[in-house]
């Protein structure tokens, strides 16, 4: 048996040698039978992805809201390069171009261009978002607003919703094994008067 599969080996080496083939020289066979490398998917790109898949089916206060969600979301998710634009550019970018699907047609302005190159080479890749302490960071960022004063519990449930979906479309895409978000015991903070009203 190994001998056949040998002799069936060499044939089809040469049948690609007679076809002029290229061979890589790290293996000796030829390049078109490498695997192909996988494509890494980021978490900006799939934002972007999922903004395009749920846009058509949503109301235009929705689309606002999906739009706020993914960009309090997206930011968190990044590597740290300390070289951050700053957070009104950032969200300008994703209001004004990348989580606004009919505004993505058109060329952006210098400052949103310059924002999302930067976040294209920052974004954390999707299967990063499988680990627990990345997605309970991203969480916890969800309950801060961006003048750093805490966020409505209202506010914070709704991102989550969004947060939930996007990461559930990455399953969906076969992107992650599962919905990270059941990997951690995490609870949104009460609002200031609901705990004054609980606490009598």
């Amino acid at each position: 048996m190994t001998r056949a599969l040998a002799d069936g080996y060499r044939a089809e080496l040469v049948r690609a040698a007679r076809r002029g083939a290229a061979f890589a020289p790290q293996t000796g066979e030829p390049e078109s039978w490498a695997a192909a490398e996988p494509v890494t998917v980021t978490w900006y790109q799939h934002a972007v992805a999922y903004a395009e898949m749920k846009w058509p089916r949503l109301a235009p206060h929705s689309r606002a809201s999906l739009a706020d969600a993914l960009a309090t979301v997206t930011p968190l998710l990044t590597r740290d390069t300390g070289r951050r634009p700053p957070a009104g550019v950032l969200r300008a970018a994703f209001y004004g171009h990348a989580f606004s699907p009919p505004l993505r047609s058109c060329a952006p302005d210098p400052d949103t261009a310059s924002a999302l190159a930067w976040l294209e080479q920052v974004s954390l890749p999707v299967s990063r978002l499988g680990e627990p302490r990345v997605i309970r960071a991203a969480l916890d960022g969800l309950c801060t607003r961006l003048d750093g004063t805490p966020a409505a519990a209202n506010t914070i449930a709704r991102k989550r919703v969004v947060f939930h979906g996007a990461l559930g479309y990455a399953v969906e895409l076969g992107l992650l094994p599962a919905n990270p978000i059941g990997l951690v015991r995490w609870r949104a903070p009460k609002d200031d008067m609901h705990r004054l009203h609980r606490n009598g």
